[in-house]
């Protein structure tokens, strides 16, 4: 377990280790990797290497929100981190639902893997997984019928304003982790912008709209994208929701449907 401190990809690398080695034996391999500093201070070894992880409000990007978190995640876990048999990836579960008026639940326990429809199988991640979710995407979609044929043919993009007047919750284990919330959060990134041209012309506030783009001049937004300030780690095995409440008067046309994409970094076999 020890040699495989040095080789590790991982900057945390303090909390990776944590109950997995014992301070001596990380002061250990410092003495013999001295590179292995950068990442963990001697100093933050001696006091403890769980006071060594850096802050939350320290680090950038899904992956280094992961990496703060690994004292939430199990020994077990970090042991096959270390070695290498597992890995932290970046990850993007989609699912796909017939809206209804009323509630929408995004995931539900009958769900089965079928490409274009479900990434997940019964609303839960693999045994063994977990997941920090920095972001949640919604897309919209009428399709043609609800045969699979016609939903995996459909081009999601910007939702309706009746998806956008509703409201949304997210939970996951055993907990709220995202309370009822608007909706208008999936279109904060939708409205148009003005455009400046590459000869720096300025053209009003029309926009080019694709169903995994908006341009504006050299920008590119995704759309219906949600990012959160606080990422959520979801534990392994444990039921996931995503409930889109609209009002039960609202006008929803036939066979439409809505793409729920979980955006974050995952556990997975190397």
């Amino acid at each position: 377990m020890l040699e495989a401190i040095p080789a590790t990809e991982y900057e945390n690398v303090a909390g990776l280790v944590n109950g997995v080695v014992s301070n001596e034996e990380l002061l250990g391999a410092i003495r013999a990797n001295p590179n292995l500093i950068r990442r963990v201070p001697a100093a933050q070894a001696v006091k403890g290497m769980a006071k060594g992880a850096p802050s939350i409000t320290e680090v950038q990007g899904s992956r280094g929100q992961f990496e703060a978190r690994f004292g939430q995640v199990s020994k077990t876990i970090r042991e096959q981190l270390l070695k290498g048999n597992l890995q932290l990836v970046d990850s993007e579960l989609a699912v796909v639902k017939l809206m209804v008026a009323g509630t929408t639940q995004m995931f539900i326990d009958s769900d089965v893997k079928v490409t274009g429809i479900s990434m997940i199988n019964a609303a839960k991640l693999e045994k063994g997984e977990i997941f920090l979710l920095s972001g949640i995407q919604l897309l919209e979609a009428v399709a043609a019928g609800d045969s699979v044929a016609n939903i995996v043919a459909s081009d999601f993009g910007l939702i309706s304003a009746a998806t956008r007047n509703g409201k949304f919750e997210f939970k996951a284990n055993g907990k709220t982790l995202i309370p009822w919330a608007s909706m208008e959060v999936f279109a904060q990134q939708l409205r148009d912008r003005a455009v400046v041209t590459s000869s720096g012309a300025f053209t009003g506030t029309s926009s080019v709209v694709g169903a995994y783009g908006t341009y504006y001049g050299d920008m590119r937004v995704r759309p219906g994208y949600f990012k959160l300030a606080n990422p959520k780690l979801i534990e392994t095995q444990q039921a996931i929701e995503l409930n889109i409440e609209v009002n039960p008067n609202a006008s929803v046309t036939a066979h439409t449907y809505l793409k729920a994409i979980l955006v974050g970094t995952r556990v997975a076999k190397h």
